[in-house]
């Protein structure tokens, strides 16, 4: 079972996953509209934002399929990470049991 704070993450990523193309698809509608409104510019425009829109829930659907989930934190959890602060550890231990000579210079 979920928690509360997954399905709260899960709906704002996607919400701002799907917002984002929504809202250039607004900006380019507006564009288009307000230089000299008329009915066909409404209708053009109109349908410039239900395609932003169309594209942002696609694009959510394609994220949510492929990785099962948004995307947005997925780096936090990445097993390169882990693999790579697993070598820096193995790496500094065996820095502190190698032995080094020491070198002792003359005057």
């Amino acid at each position: 079972m979920k928690s509360i704070f997954d399905a709260l993450n899960n709906f704002i990523s996607g919400f701002i996953i799907i917002f984002s193309p929504t809202a250039i698809g607004l900006f380019i509608a507006a564009f288009v509209y307000f230089p000299n409104p008329s009915t066909t510019r409404l209708i053009i425009a109109c349908g410039i934002a239900f395609a932003g829109l169309c594209i942002g829930i696609l694009w959510a659907k394609h994220l949510k399929d492929t990785n099962g989930h948004y995307g947005i934190n997925a780096s936090l959890g990445s097993p390169d990470l882990d693999d790579f602060q697993e070598k820096m550890k193995r790496e500094e231990e065996e820095s502190k049991k190698a032995v080094r000579p020491i070198v002792r210079k003359t005057v």
